[in-house]
């Protein structure tokens, strides 16, 4: 049996759709508002899907991913996978920010969430309230947050945007700008935007762009945010093929800057190519045109290494460790979702499951047009 579902949104109507295939059968289900007059409109786009999920789901069962049901993992696994893998990288990298290689990992360090995982999840809290991505009631979150001291290990282009937010700044006007605002604050926190926008329309862009513009007003910055939504939703989705470079696949979407250039340097690099050289390539700052390209390429090694391995090669490339195993953990997490049972859980797990489990239900639940 094969199953997959859709959610596609139109200007006035957003539907469900579920597939289902037996042997000699299959069903179509539809609902949400004018389901059956959607149906004529929608038939090509679900059978190019389909065919595309059930081309992903014959080329998983050749190296190993389960067959039927669970190789296609729901939305709601994949972003809580998404949330989990970042917020294991954030903690594990934390204890080694700025380290330069070679140094020893230290199985007893105290683990914490820093900025990284707690602006991605005052995000998933802003998109939930409101049900739909505003950049303003992200920037009231991330101002609750700050006033909260719930914000820790904070850079210093988004630490000036939130104390302009808390001095009453528009948050247009909050964000450094400039080349100093080329780092990546704004890509860290992205990931909760790859599963609300649809990011191949120039709205979805846009709402992206002015996303990261709260803390980051920087070509550059939105370039590796928008990148990290893209290999995201390319992992998720059936867009992406293992036998392709995930780097070059983004990198084809992005805007022409120095993270679309590195990104095709990486996507030029042996498949056998190990993350420290890697990271040799790419640089490990917390510039985002270096630690970006390091995080997505890190992150197709996760069906190889596991994730937990994965995420310990980023951190002993050292530099920016937190952030890059946080954005490599992010786009691994929502790829190798479900999380399993016995998966290694990061700080605050309770709350981040929480978190997603709220935002899943309230991006799924049917729009309220009273």
């Amino acid at each position: 049996m094969f199953e997959a579902s859709w959610e596609l949104d139109f200007d006035d109507a957003s539907l469900e759709l579920w597939y289902t295939e037996w042997p000699e059968e299959y069903f179509l289900i539809a609902e949400g508002p004018e389901a059956g007059g959607r149906l004529a409109q929608v038939y090509e786009i679900l059978r190019a899907a389909r065919d595309r999920q059930l081309e992903a789901t014959k080329e998983n069962a050749a190296d190993g991913t389960p067959q039927g049901r669970h190789a296609v993992p729901k939305r709601a696994d994949q972003l809580l996978g998404c949330l989990l893998g970042g917020a294991l990288g954030d903690a594990l990298g934390g204890p080694y920010e700025n380290l330069t290689p070679p140094f020893e990992l230290d199985s007893t360090a105290p683990l914490a969430l820093s900025d990284d995982t707690q602006l991605t999840l005052a995000t998933c809290e802003a998109i939930g309230a409101g049900g739909a991505v505003e950049p303003a009631q992200v920037a009231e979150r991330f101002l609750a947050w700050y006033r909260a001291r719930r914000i820790t290990g904070v850079g210093a282009s988004t630490l000036k945007a939130l104390r302009d937010l808390d001095a009453g700044a528009h948050w247009a006007l909050a964000g450094r700008s400039g080349d100093r605002a080329a780092g990546n604050g704004a890509a860290m926190r992205i990931a909760p935007l790859a599963f609300c926008l649809e990011l191949d329309t120039e709205p979805g862009r846009r709402t992206l762009r002015d996303v990261c513009w709260i803390t980051h007003q920087s070509d550059e910055a939105y370039a590796g945010a928008l990148a990290v939504a893209l290999a995201i939703r390319a992992v998720t989705g059936n867009s992406w093929k293992r036998s392709e470079s995930l780097a070059r696949h983004v990198a084809n979407e992005l805007p022409d800057t120095n993270t679309r250039d590195k990104l095709l340097a990486v996507a030029e690099l042996p498949a056998d190519t190990s993350i420290a050289a890697a990271a040799l390539c790419t640089g490990t700052s917390g510039y985002v045109a270096e630690s970006v390209p390091l995080a997505l390429f890190a992150a197709t090694k996760a069906r190889e290494l596991g994730l937990v391995r994965t995420l310990e090669e980023v951190i002993r490339a050292g530099g920016d460790t937190d952030t890059i195993a946080s954005m490599a953990g992010q786009i691994a997490g929502a790829w190798l979702a479900p999380p399993g049972p016995n998966d290694p859980q990061p700080p605050e797990a309770d709350f981040i499951t929480a978190t997603s489990r709220a935002l899943s239900e309230r991006l799924t639940s049917p729009p309220n047009h009273g």
